[in-house]
């Protein structure tokens, strides 16, 4: 395996397993009125 499929297979993994343990999260942009700079609503 060269260097740099290594580390594709690597990185697969690892994010693989990171899902896994349920360490990634959704993070959504809250809804605004840039003029105002007023916040009008946010999803959770």
């Amino acid at each position: 395996m060269t260097e740099a499929v290594a580390s594709k297979v690597t990185l697969e993994n690892q994010l693989r397993l990171a899902l896994d343990r349920g360490e990634f999260v959704l993070v959504l942009p809250a809804k605004g009125r840039p003029a105002t700079g007023t916040v009008t609503g946010a999803k959770r």
